[in-house]
């Protein structure tokens, strides 16, 4: 990332190296009722991260989710995949983040899901 000098005590950032993070699936549809979901589901999102137009490599940081719903990244660089189990624990639909690092750098993408 580029840092520009300035008159005033602080670093400027160049906006140029603009980060962008962009899943294969942001969102999912569960099979089950209005209150629960049919037993064990599963669905995955593949992340990758973007300097501009060049791919960066990133990693997954803690991810916290409801009850009824886990999400696991398998660790891989430069593009982790993103495992999410729903159980009949699940009750209600809802989202949560992603926390997606790039270096020093944290990019929040919310994942929404619905029963």
């Amino acid at each position: 990332m580029a840092v520009r000098a300035s008159s005033q005590p602080v670093d400027l950032i160049d906006l140029t190296d603009g980060y962008s993070v962009i899943m294969t699936n942001d969102n999912v549809t569960f099979l089950g009722t209005t209150n629960s979901v049919n037993g064990t589901q599963t669905a995955t999102a593949k992340i990758m991260a973007l300097c501009g137009s060049e791919q960066v490599s990133c990693t997954v940081g803690t991810i916290s989710t409801p009850t009824g719903i886990s999400a696991v990244s398998d660790g891989k660089t430069p593009e982790p995949t993103i495992t999410i189990t729903a159980t009949s624990a699940l009750k209600t639909s809802g989202s949560f983040v992603i926390p997606v690092l790039i270096g020093d750098i944290t990019i929040n993408k919310v994942f929404s899901y619905a029963i």
